[in-house]
């Protein structure tokens, strides 16, 4: 029973613990999402923009800033297991998140004038984007993928 009680105690903490570092990093409750977007898109759509990117990616194309935010929000969606367990398409998500961590997330931290935050949190306040895998993502950090 005493395990019980100390599993929901680190579960509470680390919702409220991210959810103050959320609500510091914006001008938004953390409970406010209100003015979140989401871009929802289909699976199919989803991966002709992953293709586009990881092709300028394997061209050693200089992104946009625009076009950075669009890299990253790929990059992020496809840790969510949706998109991530996809058997048929694991070796490109594998062969797209290599690429991403290897030659553009450092270029990209410097270009989104990213910072670290609690828990190692990537964070952009300029344009208020987490960058890769972190406790929770919102709407503005990834795309919503249906089918």
């Amino acid at each position: 029973m005493p395990t019980f009680f100390l599993a929901v105690f680190i579960s509470n903490a680390i919702f409220f613990t991210t959810s103050c570092h959320e609500a510091s990093n914006t001008n938004q409750s953390s409970m406010d999402f209100t003015n979140d977007k989401c871009d929802t898109i289909t699976k199919n759509d989803f991966f002709k923009i992953a293709r586009e990117v990881k092709q300028k990616m394997d061209n050693h194309v200089i992104f946009t800033t625009e076009k950075s935010i669009i890299m990253v929000k790929v990059y992020n969606t496809m840790h969510q297991t949706f998109i991530a367990n996809d058997v048929e398409r694991k070796s490109f998500i594998e062969d797209y998140k290599n690429i991403f961590l290897k030659e553009y997330l450092a270029k990209i931290n410097k270009q989104l004038e990213c910072s670290f935050g609690k828990g190692m949190t990537v964070y952009s306040k300029k344009y208020d984007l987490y960058v890769g895998i972190g406790s929770s993502f919102r709407c503005r950090d990834i795309y919503t993928v249906i089918n």
